[in-house]
């Protein structure tokens, strides 16, 4: 416009009105184009930023209304798949037996429980916090002692049957009683330090919630 305004106007008021209009666009209409830009490509690229604030606010007034363990574990995995943007997202839980079992049966998973003397159950119980598989495959490479490889190499199997790229640990009263697993983004991102530390945050929430649904 500024051009057109400079080639083809020979008025000066003429010319700074066109300047004036461009500028105004350039300065009133940037940010309004740049959400449009970046809510159009999330909707394919899913880079969007997450709110993290609102992550939380979410999830905390899920695990205080509800009160039924199915339900529970179902909602939760539901608004994570949705708020982080992820493939999927299961809570197992630790049965009478000591199992990890999943409440809501999903054909993505090989099995519905993992038993409590698995290798998997194990390792997490011995790390203590989360487990993310790129890092177990690290692990698995550096590590040369063949027992513990191969309770490694077991663990990875597991998350790669139910699709887990992470799986953390839900604990209350100083005991696990649920496990965590996320499956890969869909924009294909690593999962960030931020959302690592917003289960640290929430892990307690979500045990404690899990014991009384009960």
């Amino acid at each position: 416009i500024i051009l057109a305004g400079t080639v083809y106007v020979s008025s000066g008021s003429l010319k700074w009105l066109i300047t004036f209009l461009s500028s105004f666009i350039i300065v009133f209409g940037m940010d309004p184009l740049k959400r449009f830009i970046a809510f159009t490509t999330d909707k394919v690229f899913f880079k969007a930023p997450i709110d993290y604030a609102e992550v939380l606010r979410v999830l905390s007034e899920r695990i205080s209304v509800e009160v039924e363990l199915s339900s529970l574990t179902q909602e939760l995995s539901s608004d994570i798949t949705r708020l982080l943007k992820l493939h999927h997202a299961e809570v197992f839980v630790v049965n009478e037996r000591g199992d990890l079992c999943r409440e809501d049966v999903d054909t993505r998973s090989l099995s519905v429980c993992i038993p409590h003397d698995h290798a998997l159950v194990r390792y997490l119980n011995s790390r203590q916090k989360t487990v993310e598989r790129d890092g177990l495959e690290r692990r698995i490479e550096d590590t040369k002692e063949s027992a513990q490889r191969k309770d490694m190499e077991e663990s990875l199997k597991t998350m790669q049957e139910v699709d887990a790229s992470i799986m953390t640990l839900i604990t209350a009263r100083g005991k696990m009683n649920a496990v965590l697993a996320l499956g890969r983004k869909m924009s294909g991102d690593a999962f960030s330090m931020e959302e690592l530390r917003l289960f640290q945050v929430l892990g307690p929430q979500i045990g404690s919630a899990i014991e009384k649904a009960k």
